[in-house]
């Protein structure tokens, strides 16, 4: 209905923005994405440091959390069981997502994943 009303209402356009700025991004569980992802990394000794997939991704959650993610955390969990980054860019691409894409977001995510310590664990944990 938001969207009916901008279009068709171009004096109340300003009301509808500022009834959207009051909304939380991605949904109301978005804190507890991050913070599990954050929890995940910890346990698995990766690293809070710039420069690699996984502290991307969580710094993209932090700004931005939205469906996206969901499909990044499936192409990450096909790379984890493969081992082969043409299933991770498969599964975003099935997703809808592109590089340009992952390139894009006001936390870009540039890095590709890499696989860290003992795989089977962490596509458990991101499985859940």
């Amino acid at each position: 209905k938001l969207c009916t009303t901008w279009k068709e209402h171009p004096n109340v356009r300003l009301w509808c923005r500022w009834t959207l700025a009051t909304l939380g991004r991605g949904g109301n569980r978005g804190q507890e994405i991050r913070d599990e992802i954050l929890h995940i990394m910890h346990r698995n000794k990766i690293p809070e440091q710039a420069g690699h997939f996984y502290e991307q991704w969580h710094q993209k959650l932090h700004n931005n959390t939205t469906p996206d993610d969901i499909g990044i955390c499936k192409a990450l969990i096909a790379y984890l069981r493969s081992g082969s980054m043409d299933d991770y860019w498969r599964v975003l691409a099935d997703n809808g997502i592109s590089k340009a894409r992952l390139a894009s977001y006001d936390r870009a995510i540039t890095k590709e994943p890499y696989l860290h310590g003992d795989t089977g664990k962490l596509i458990m944990e991101f499985e859940n």
